[in-house]
């Protein structure tokens, strides 16, 4: 039969996996073994199947050789004397011990006897039979026809039994059948279908598996209530309850897989109703087919679980198919399963009755390769069966209870939508967020200036204000501006190097009641104009350095350094605050090759403002360093949170980051307390600190990182130092006001990375792609609301109403990640990815698209594919259809497009992009491409010359993470950056004991350039000695 060639193909396969193996136990009260063992020889001699074995080897097709007589192999233990704890320990063990004594296909009988004698004449009987030559509805049958025969001998009369038909009258109806109707079928069934239907968070070889773990069963017990409605429902719908079964399972793994087509097994009883005297076969009829269920969420209950039932009788017809023939009908790999998990009827399927007794051990349960199995052992009884190595019995348990609350909802209300059933009740929605209104930015600091007018709140290398001063050269510039004409929600520009006076900018912007738009001087021409002109930004605060590259722009600059703004008064000016007035528009990498900017409005801020002071405890006594450029929003927290409180904010200035050793020297210089920093320096920091190259000073109190991933193995690193610093990991994108959720790193569990619980400005959902919750433990996207979140983008409505959608659960919006992650029972978060094409790079988002898009605008590019690549993190553009490509020359021309961060490291030509099952771009392959990075720019490798040379490539080679490099190759165009480029500075200095600074590699970046500068160095060195 189809299931038998499935199961001599696995076992030939995996001979020693132990599938397909059925055992029973059952104790029994004063059995006569004798007699019993008689019975059991008439039952072989009355069922061919039972003396069936199986002969491949040699042969072209497999063979099944029913033999005239075959003796039953009996075992005979004797346990008398022992506890019944004590024998109910021991059988479990020997039970589990029976399911690795594997049978020998090419010997028949294909089952086993053991007789266990207990005290008071009782024996345990143990049956182990190979599923190949029996089903559930065979055990059935002979259990009923062997008690008959034990009867009738017990007290001396011949059995009466009626006439049986040999198991090959079954294989002769199979041969009669329209085999091409049904590969028909099947050939459409499973069109397009390229993966199993599994739990999302679990990862198994893709396919045949190459070992086969212990499992375990969770016995799961419907309520009363719930099993009165099931029947209600089932006579009234005239739906079976294996159909009702198998859609409430397809429903659970749709919503945990958030998808709408679910592919599982289910076990169909496979005999033929026009086979006269089915039901008397002992044989191997039953089928594990793949069930694929749509899931019609716009259609009522009733109505889907209708269509549903009637599909399984399609498929019912056709169910005497190969497995291995419907696989080759699919887009599966040929290693893939067909199914990962599998609904069995053992009620409706066999007689009809149920096959449970009161001296049931252990019923007929066999070892399985699948995730998951539910049986259906009663109607108030299901079995989840599980494996081990993959199902804990917690989420055994949450498989229950979801199973359980899908059902109550189906038979409930079966005229509701199929869309409305999910996993969770209302009542177990989190509750929205305690914050809704606060007090306006500006007033906090008001309210500080009034309490510390002469402390310092503001140092920049040697400038520095007092909050008195402060607030008074913002009202200067702020008066300046409201002379200009500027007014409410008008967006003023900021163009400036980081200064004092970037601070004094926002403060005269808000001041001013308009919104400060921060502008990147080292983006291009192209990018700032596109800013300028979408933000509609008339006016720009720079400084006296600056000024010459507005030139170019049509915008009116107002010098922040020139005494100009001298005379202008130092009062505030009186305007009234409208908390949704627009605060400032923080630009991000767009999906459409252009950057879009996010709108903040000014109670967001506040509201963020005052959140981060509470959660990091600043103080009046902190010293914070302003560690972020100001076009990346981390900027917002460091600034605003330590003004109005009264900390002293501190200014990082370029130098500082000429190396760690002068990062750390600038913190102990400043006496910082408190530090936020992207995760990527931090782990720089890190290899540092561990190296013994540097130390943090003892002011320093906390540091809190985001941005991108955090390394588990610097975690693990840093707390390993036990410097007493707190270490907080923080998640947030733009559009929830910087910070969305952190948490403090706790060094008893190094191990556990996640981003913390949200924060009081936002409420967080982990929901499916139609809005339905996920439960706790399982993965969804993360989605927020609350005052934290932005107006939308700039002169984008559609993105806007795409990203923030009417909230279901509360009111106001819901801002959509895109980031995948699961809540904890906890009520942490963890990360799992990106469900876009969305990636962090140095803490920058970027969008891949962005970069493909500007890509295909030259005129040399066809196609392109952006990938961020697994092994180094860097960016690396694929160009199809092209047998060369121009990597410097196409490097310089989208310099000229996108900021420094979105320069891919590689330009690499490609005949054709791989395809995945899916028929998309096969990215991930792509990602894990092995990309050399390094000698793109050259057309002609240079070997070095020189020791020092050679010493320079090796490092570049190690943290570039590539087999070589060329001596004239540029360093931040074979895929480096500034955090690269810091750690390559402190390489060389500890090779050499020479002083190379993060300015000289900007200046000279090839490893011919850098080398000649050691030697110069060394030359000194040694002349002054």
């Amino acid at each position: 039969s189809p299931l038998q060639k499935t199961m001599l193909f696995d076992n030939v396969v995996n001979p020693t996996s132990g599938t397909s193996f059925l055992q029973t136990a059952n104790l029994h009260p004063h059995l006569n073994h004798a007699l019993y063992i008689k019975a059991w020889e008439q039952l072989l001699a009355r069922h061919t199947s039972l003396r069936t074995a199986f002969f491949w080897d040699d042969l072209s097709d497999p063979l099944q050789v029913v033999m005239r007589k075959v003796n039953l192999p009996v075992e005979y233990l004797t346990w008398r004397g022992k506890p019944d704890s004590v024998w109910r320990a021991d059988l479990n063990e020997f039970l589990n011990d029976n399911l690795h004594n594997l049978f020998n296909l090419e010997e028949a009988p294909l089952v086993r006897l053991t007789l266990i004698t207990l005290d008071h004449d009782r024996t345990i009987v143990v049956l182990n039979f190979h599923h190949i030559n029996v089903d559930g509805w065979s055990l059935q049958l002979i259990s009923s026809e062997l008690q008959t025969i034990y009867t009738a001998l017990e007290q001396g009369y011949p059995p009466q039994l009626p006439v049986t038909r040999p198991f090959h009258d079954y294989i002769k109806w199979l041969e009669q059948q329209d085999m091409a109707v049904t590969t028909q079928f099947w050939e459409t069934e499973m069109q397009n279908f390229v993966t199993p239907t599994g739990l999302p968070w679990v990862t198994r070889e893709a396919g045949i598996f190459s070992g086969f773990g212990d499992h375990a069963v969770n016995e799961l017990t419907l309520p009363p209530a719930l099993v009165n409605n099931i029947d209600t429902f089932l006579n009234t719908s005239r739906i079976s309850f294996p159909t009702l079964l198998l859609a409430a399972w397809s429903l659970l793994l749709a919503r945990y897989n958030d998808t709408d087509d679910v592919l599982c097994g289910m076990v169909f009883h496979g005999r033929p109703t026009d086979l006269a005297h089915f039901e008397r076969i002992v044989g191997m009829f039953i089928n594990a087919l793949p069930s694929r269920t749509i899931i019609a969420n716009d259609l009522s209950i009733l109505t889907w679980l209708q269509h549903t039932h009637a599909h399984l009788k399609e498929m019912e017809k056709h169910s005497f198919f190969s497995a291995a023939e419907i696989h080759r009908t699919s887009s599966l790999q040929h290693a893939q399963m067909l199914f990962e998990t599998m609904v069995v009827d053992q009620v409706s399927g066999t007689t009809g009755k149920q096959t449970t007794s009161d001296n049931e051990l252990s019923n007929a349960h066999e070892k399985s390769n699948l995730l998951i199995t539910l049986y259906l052992r009663r109607r108030d009884l299901i079995w989840i069966d599980y494996d081990l190595d993959f199902v804990d019995a917690q989420t055994a348990t949450m498989l229950g209870e979801h199973l359980i609350h899908i059902l109550t909802q189906i038979v409930n209300n079966p005229a509701q939508p199929v869309g409305q059933v999910g996993l969770l009740a209302a009542e177990a929605l989190p509750a929205p967020t305690h914050i809704t209104t606060s007090t306006d930015i500006l007033t906090l600091f008001n309210q500080q200036v009034a309490t510390t007018p002469h402390k310092v709140a503001l140092r920049c290398d040697a400038t520095a204000y007092t909050f008195k001063e402060l607030d008074a050269r913002a009202n200067q510039v702020a008066h300046w501006l409201q002379q200009q004409g500027v007014g409410q929600e008008q967006q003023v520009g900021i163009y400036m190097a980081r200064s004092a006076e970037m601070v004094i900018a926002m403060l005269a912007i808000l001041k001013a009641n308009a919104a400060y738009v921060p502008l990147s001087l080292t983006d291009p021409p192209e990018r700032v104009s596109f800013i300028m002109k979408d933000a509609d930004i008339t006016f720009v605060l720079t400084l006296q350095a600056q000024l010459a590259d507005l030139a170019a722009y049509p915008v009116k600059t107002c010098v922040l350094d020139s005494p100009t703004l001298d005379n202008l008064s130092t009062a505030p000016l009186a305007l009234s605050v409208d908390p949704h007035q627009l605060a400032y528009i923080i630009y991000t990498s767009g999906s459409t090759g252009q950057p879009k900017g996010v709108l903040i409005e000014r109670q967001s801020l506040s509201a963020i403002a005052k959140v981060d002071a509470e959660k990091f405890a600043l103080s009046a006594a902190d010293t914070v360093l302003q560690f972020a450029t100001i076009v990346f929003d981390t900027s917002v927290e460091e600034i605003f949170s330590a003004l109005i409180v009264g900390a002293t904010l501190v200014i990082r200035t370029a130098e500082m980051l000429d190396s760690i050793a002068a990062f750390c020297a600038a913190l102990e210089k400043n006496q910082i307390t408190t530090l936020e920093m992207v995760t990527a320096y931090w782990h720089v920091l890190v290899d540092e600190l561990v190296a013994g190259r540097v130390s943090l000073p003892q002011s320093l109190r906390q540091i809190v990182v985001g941005g991108e991933a955090i390394s588990a193995e610097k975690v693990q690193q840093w707390h390993a130092l036990n410097l007493g610093i707190d270490l907080h990991n923080s998640y947030g994108p733009t559009e929830t006001t910087v910070t969305a959720t952190s948490t403090l790193l706790d060094p008893a569990t190094p191990t556990d990375l996640s981003i913390g619980r949200p924060w009081p400005t936002l409420t967080a959902y982990v929901l499916d792609k139609s809005l339905r919750p996920m439960p706790t433990g399982l993965p969804g996207e993360l989605y927020f609301s609350g005052i934290g979140l932005a107006r939308g983008y700039q002169n984008r409505p559609e993105e806007t109403a795409q990203q923030f959608v009417p909230n279901p659960f509360g009111p106001g919006k819901l801002y959509r990640t895109g980031d995948r992650v699961l809540r904890r029972a906890d009520g942490q978060f963890d990360f799992l990815g990106r469900i876009d094409m969305q990636v962090k790079v140095r803490g920058f988002r970027v969008e891949l698209g962005a970069i493909e898009s500007r890509l295909r605008e030259h005129p040399d590019v066809g196609n392109a594919v952006v990938v961020q690549q697994t092994q180094t993190q860097q960016l690396v553009a694929f160009i199809e259809g092209a047998t060369t490509v121009d990597a410097q020359a196409l490097s310089a021309w989208i310099n000229k497009k996108l900021p420094l961060y979105m320069i891919p490291s590689a330009f690499t030509p490609i005949e054709q992009f791989p395809i995945n099952q899916r028929g998309k771009i096969d990215r991930l392959k792509l990602s894990s491409e092995k990309i050399n990075l390094s000698s793109q720019q050259m057309e002609e490798f240079v070997a070095p010359e020189t020791e020092i040379e050679e010493k320079v490539c090796e490092i570049w080679c190690k943290l570039l993470k590539v087999e070589q490099v060329s001596t004239f190759d540029d360093f931040f165009t074979v895929g480096g950056h500034s955090l690269l480029a810091t750690q390559m500075v402190q390489r060389i200095n500890a090779a050499y004991t020479v002083n190379i600074s993060i300015r000289d590699v900007f200046e000279q970046p090839t490893v011919a350039e850098l080398a000649l500068l050691v030697e110069e160095q060394l030359i000194d060195l040694l002349e002054a000695v």
